[in-house]
Parts: structure tokens; sequence; C-alpha cells
């Protein structure tokens, strides 16, 4: 019993491992020494009535698409953090698991999102940002008008394929219960 309660939890923390918090006052100071990409996964209407200045459009429905395509204005080695208006940052989660699934690896969810930006007094902007609204029909964002570019970075970031670690922990789980059936079935036998 307690080997099932201990992969139940596993299995819901697993997700948690593709991102990590962050408060809105060290978004702020993240973004502010250009450490890290703010990026708005809520609709375009939500983002043109007000977003954080300076955050790249990414809504949600058409974030895999944008990454696959190469038509996002990020590379896999910047650091990102999401943030939308859902109560308990669903839409940044997911978006999340999008980006960790195509390689990046820096990820954060800002904590409370948007709400929480505005209740901080932060600075909000209204209407569209030349360079920060990506859509699916235009050419990309050149990568040098946002960053700069190193030589080891690459344009379209692919999925990873590598499998090989759910494979093992596969493997090992299914290990883990055969063990434990046999333990079960011989306590049961001798009695």
């Amino acid at each position: 019993m307690r080997l099932i309660r201990f992969l139940s939890i596993l299995l819901l923390i697993l997700p948690v491992l593709a991102y990590s918090y962050v408060s809105v006052s060290e978004a702020k100071q993240m973004a502010e020494r250009g450490e890290a990409f703010i990026v708005d996964v809520r609709q375009q209407q939500y983002y043109e009535e007000g977003h954080i200045p300076g955050a790249l459009l990414m809504p949600l429905d058409n974030l895999e698409k944008l990454v696959r395509s190469g038509r996002a204005p990020i590379m896999t080695s910047d650091m990102l953090i999401l943030y939308c208006d859902c109560p308990a940052e669903e839409s940044s989660i997911m978006a999340a698991s999008i980006l960790a699934h195509y390689g990046f690896s820096k990820i954060y969810v800002m904590k409370g999102g948007w709400q929480a930006w505005k209740d901080a007094g932060f600075p909000i902007m209204a209407g569209e940002e030349p360079g920060s609204l990506v859509k699916e029909t235009e050419t990309p964002i050149p990568i040098s008008s946002r960053i700069t570019i190193l030589p080891s970075l690459t344009a379209s970031p692919q999925p990873k394929n590598d499998y090989k670690p759910f494979f093992l922990a596969g493997f090992l789980i299914v290990g883990i219960c055969a063990v434990v059936l046999v333990l079960i079935y011989a306590t049961l036998k001798r009695r």
C-alpha cells in the first residue's frame, strides 16, 4: 500500500520538474537585468487589454506550433518567465510542459500571474507592442533583434525524443511491483 501511495505521489510530482516558480518581484528583477524573457501565454485580446511591458505574446493555443515551426523568437537556452491569469497558473504550467518537451530547460512560472503583477503595482501596458506579438502566419521575428546570438544556439528547437529515462523508470516500477506482488503472495501463502 505504501508503494502504491509513493508511486501515485511520484506521478503527480513529475510534471512539476519541468519548471520552477518565481515571485513577481523576482520576475521583474530578472527581466530588468536582461536575464530572462517574460512570455504572456494568454490570448491576444487579453494581452492587448493589458500586459507586462516587453512581454512576448505566445498564446498557449499556438505555442507548440510556433516553437515547432521556428517562429518563436526564443531559443532553447533562454530563460523564460511565463505568466497567465489563471487562478493556479494552469496555462503557464501547460506552456512550461510544452516548452520542456521541445528542449527548453530554464522555465519559470510567475506565481500569481497577471493579477499578482497588477496587485504589486508594477508597470503595465495596453495595446500591442512592436515585435512582441507572434502570429502563426507571419515570418519569424529575427532573433538578433531580441537577443545576442551565441554560436551554439539553433533557431528551431526540436522535441526531445530521449525516452530512455522514462523507459528505465517504467521498467524499474514494473520490477518493483513484481517483487511486491511476490512478497504479498508469499505472505498470504504462509497463512
